[in-house]
């Protein structure tokens, strides 16, 4: 390949630009050239320049940019210069890193010519296209860090996550960069949401895994210049950390290039492969355990209720309105997307459900799932159940009911054995505890004489003298979403072959690969199968008999098949943190910070009575680096729903290092017993708010193409209901914001992002009235209508807003309570709104504000006794409704739909297309006994406990 590597080591002069511009345009399309047969892109960082000749570049062209403006006759040198800024972006803010002088590029509109020479250079030179939302949201800045290849705030990241997955890459040999793409973005850790939009580059990040694999090769046509990648592997080791992960990476995957492994390993079969589709779920099958007392506890091992919805193709949202419980059980219905949960799952019978009746009981089963459920919810009759006992000491079902010799077996009948079978068999009657049923335990000898035979036949089991397969030693762990035998990438699969039979020999074969034959040994034979691809594996072994043992009856020679699964290895930190004694979870699961904050979410613990949990908050910045944080405090168990909520006022004085952040982790730690995080990373969008605190500077980040105009409001913490203009421009430059703060909202594309920015008035609190916040919650019209759609429009704002600053999650929540009794009280009237208000720390007059509702005395009390709490939404509105028509406030569906979710979701209020809010709520105002109705249920919910969340 002939391509020159440009030092430039002097200074580049602005009239020297043109000079450097026509050198890279030389040097693009030699690279180019080169590439193009082998359809390998080029990346603007491969420019080849020195360090001192892109400081050089940069002087120069901004000082043209300032004086002349961005100049077509130099364009490939600001796509490189754009470039450079990519790969050196901190993941804060890219203009600035492009700038020779203070907002010379934030406030620029002509950031759409710089697209459009990205978009030259990857016509003229084949250079990487951006893809997914990165590409979407961040339409700009997207190019100059897809030619920067790798950035090197995403670097730390693209190491952790190379180590962490480099065995399943390992079997991607032959994978095309897109490929490998696709699989680092379906097994990314989502610990980071700027990593997980530079995941979406599939093709981009298959060529980075494909290059640093490869670069030893020296290969003719490199897929990236060896100086460029020499640099980023020159970044990355200077990090100690990423540096270890990424060569202990490189490693694994070299070892595995090219290699055809001569022991037994076949076929790579991923754990998607097509070939595991047409596994067939199994109806339920009986399983056991002795209890310490000698009782035989029975159970049911349960199908894979997922996988057979998901062969289906039935959403689990089709579970909404069914409900489900196991045969026997007394305790109410649980939802019947419970039964998914169930899969594969051993679950304790309470009964034994007659002969051909389902053993799960299900009620409001949709007509798409009630056929697929129902060969899913019958335990296959039989006049004897044998299980056998395995390694894990439970006793599973052998569905062709045939004995092996040398087992231990239990056996299942509805009527009592008789006392001849019971000898031949030497049975042991074993208490069951369910009504109807019998269970006796047996042990097969190692040789079947025929009377043993016999007694078999009597009960309706055969036996079977056949090979079969198992691991040798230590039991294999466990992997995800496998029942089966499994080994983590890297440890030597070895099993032991034996035969109930005198055997000639055994042929194996791995995988459907060529089959090998063993030679006979008088005992068992161990087998070593190396260290195989990570995904799932099948061996299937068949014994040949010995010419004494060929007559033998009984002798099964078809092939013994043993699946089992090598899976990736994960993050010990990850492993241990599961493994600890005691857990934290998040309820709701996906629940952000900000509803934590707010009190929407619970952070619930549990572990041993008196133990100590230590709270600590850790702030990662955009490399994935702990960047601040500190200890909250200590909580002793058992906490309650309420436990965290000390940890939680002292989590609101880290708000300033929680909004710069890029993820926030609460850690709890609890001695010898381990550590638990939950994290809670960032979304970033390509315009988002920045307050430093200590000068009260506010900033909008925009990102945005500038390709349309974006819109800027500001609405004051002491008149929350007023909106008014506010300048984009100034917002990008920075202001000065007055205590007590404000919310910011611009819209762009049709998309609104929406802040609110908290200031105190000192440093330091020394009373409440350092606070400064008082509040005028009323809109600027006096008409009752009107006022209340601007009024909803407000709560619809404030309730999107992020909080930042000190004291804003606290000054949000109030300022949308003040905003929804501002809306009873236009709703509902001033009088009557007062008493759901209360007065000098007395609770609301709920029974005053019953009395007052208006209508049937009936429909008043039905709203204030309703457990409305207890209810989902749908059944709230539902409920409320049939109250308006039994008691006769109104018919109309459409006034109860409104009202209830004016006083419950106000900020859920929508208007049909095509129809007027002021028009709607001028029809709705005058049902007064209706709308005063729903306040009180709200009120009275509120008072019963029930948080409502937005």
């Amino acid at each position: 390949m002939i391509c020159r590597v440009l030092t430039f080591a002097g200074r580049v002069e602005p009239q020297m630009l043109g000079e450097l511009q026509v050198q890279l345009e030389a040097h693009f399309k030699a690279l180019a050239e080169a590439r193009r047969p082998a359809a390998y892109p080029v990346y603007a960082i491969e420019h080849g320049l020195s360090p001192d000749a892109i400081r050089s570049a940069s002087s120069a062209a901004g000082s043209d940019h300032v004086t002349l403006g961005l100049r077509p006759h130099h364009w490939l040198v600001w796509v490189v210069l754009a470039a450079e800024a990519g790969y050196g972006y901190d993941g804060e803010e890219y203009w600035p890193s492009l700038e020779n002088r203070p907002a010379e590029w934030r406030a620029q509109y002509d950031r759409q010519v710089l697209r459009g020479w990205f978009e030259r250079f990857q016509r003229e030179f084949g250079g990487p296209v951006p893809q997914g939302r990165w590409a979407q949201h961040f339409s700009i800045i997207a190019w100059p860090i897809a030619g920067a290849l790798l950035p090197k705030y995403l670097q730390g990241h693209f190491a952790r996550h190379l180590y962490a997955v480099r065995y399943g890459l390992s079997r991607l040999v032959d994978a095309s960069a897109g490929e490998i793409g696709a699989f680092l973005a379906e097994k990314s850790d989502k610990r980071s949401a700027r990593y997980e939009d530079f995941l979406e580059q599939v093709d981009l990040t298959g060529r980075i895994v494909l290059a640093l694999r490869d670069e030893d090769l020296k290969e003719s046509v490199p897929r990236v210049l060896p100086g460029t990648l020499a640099r980023i592997v020159s970044d990355l080791e200077r990090r100690r950390e990423a540096g270890e992960f990424l060569r202990a990476a490189r490693q694994v995957l070299r070892s595995a290039r090219g290699v055809a492994s001569a022991s037994l390993s076949g076929s790579r079969n991923s754990p998607s492969d097509p070939a595991r589709s047409t596994e067939l779920v199994h109806a339920p099958r009986l399983v056991a355990r002795r209890g310490e007392d000698g009782r035989t506890l029975l159970g049911v091992q349960m199908p894979d209720f997922a996988l057979a919805m998901r062969k289906a193709g039935i959403a689990p949202k089709s579970f909404e309105r069914m409900r489900t419980r196991l045969f026997g059980e007394a305790e109410k219905w649980s939802p019947g997307a419970a039964l998914l949960s169930w899969s594969n799952m051993d679950r304790p019978l309470v009964a034994f459900p007659a002969p051909n009746a389902p053993i799960i009981e299900v009620e409001a089963a949709p007509a798409n799932i009630a056929p697929i459920l129902s060969p899913l919810i019958v335990l296959g009759e039989r006049s004897v159940w044998l299980l056998r006992q395995g390694e894990d000491n439970a006793f599973r079902e052998v569905v062709k009911g045939r004995v092996r010799p040398s087992q231990a077996y239990l056996i299942v009948t509805r009527e009592a054995v008789t006392q001849d079978v019971i000898h031949s068999l030497s049975l042991r009657p074993s208490v069951a505890g369910l009504d109807g049923i019998s269970a006796y335990a047996f042990d097969t000898p190692a040789l079947i004489p025929e009377a043993y035979r016999l007694a078999l036949k009597g009960l309706g089991l055969g036996f079977s003298l056949r090979a079969f397969v198992e691991p040798a030693g230590l039991s294999p762990v466990s992997a995800p979403n496998f029942d089966g035998p499994s080994w983590a990438a890297g440890e030597e699969v070895i099993l032991r072959l034996s035969a109930d039979f005198p055997t000639a020999g055994f042929f194996v074969t791995l995988d459907g690969d060529r089959c090998i034959r063993i030679a006979a040994a008088d005992g068992p034979i161990f087998v070593a199968l190396g260290a195989l691809p990570v995904g799932r594996h099948t061996l299937s072994v068949s014994a040949t008999t010995r010419a004494r043992a060929s007559a033998e009856p009984g002798v099964d020679t078809s092939a013994a098949v043993f699946d089992f699964c090598v899976f990736e290895p994960r993050p010990w930190i990850d492993v241990a943190a599961e493994r600890a004694g005691f857990r934290v979870l998040l309820d709701p699961p996906d629940a952000s910070l900000e509803r934590v904050l707010t009190g929407h979410a619970a952070v619930n613990i549990y572990g041993p009575l008196g133990g100590k949990v230590s709270w600590r908050v850790e702030t990662i910045d955009a490399s994935g680096h702990v960047a601040g944080g500190g200890a909250l405090m200590q909580v002793r168990l058992p906490a309650g729903r309420d436990g965290f909520g000390a940890a939680l006022k002292r989590l609101r004085d880290y708000s300033d290092a929680i909004d710069a952040s890029h993820r926030v982790d609460l850690v709890a730690e609890l001695d010898e017993l381990g550590r638990q995080t939950l994290r809670f990373p960032h979304a970033v969008e390509p315009l988002r708010w920045n307050l430093n605190s200590e000068k009260r500077l506010w900033r909008l980040i925009d990102e945005t193409a500038h390709d349309e105009e974006i819109r800027a409001t500001q609405m004051d913490l002491a008149r929350p209901a007023v909106r008014r203009r506010a300048s984009h421009t100034d917002l990008v430059n920075g202001i000065e914001l007055a205590p007590p703060g404000a919310l910011f909202s611009v819209t762009y594309k049709g998309h609104r992002y929406v802040a609110l920015a908290s200031v105190l008035s000192s440093d330091r609190l020394t009373a409440f009235s350092d606070l400064g916040l008082t509040q005028d919650f009323r809109p600027k019209g006096s008409e009752s209508a009107e006022a209340i759609v601007q009024l909803i429009g407000a709560i619809k704002l404030w309730w999107r807003a992020r909080p930042i600053g000190r004291l804003a999650v606290v000054r949000k929540s109030q300022t949308v309570v003040g905003l929804e009794n501002e809306l009873r009280r236009f709703a509902c009237g001033a009088d009557w709104s007062a008493l759901l208000d209360g007065s000098n720390g007395r609770p609301p007059e709920l029974e005053r504000a019953q009395a007052a509702v208006g209508g049937s005395p009936g429909f008043g009390s039905r709203m204030r006794t309703t457990p409305w709490g207890e209810l989902s939404w749908r059944e709230r509105q539902a409920t409320f409704w049939s109250y308006a028509r039994h008691y006769g406030i109104t018919e109309d569906r459409d006034l109860t739909d409104q009202a209830v979710t004016l006083a419950f979701r106000p900020w859920a209020f929508r208007v049909p297309a095509g129809e007027n809010a002021v028009e709607i709520l001028t029809k709705l105002l005058p049902a007064r006994p209706l709308i005063r109705g729903a306040f009180l249920a709200r009120t009275a919910t509120s008072q019963n406990g029930e948080a409502l969340a937005a």
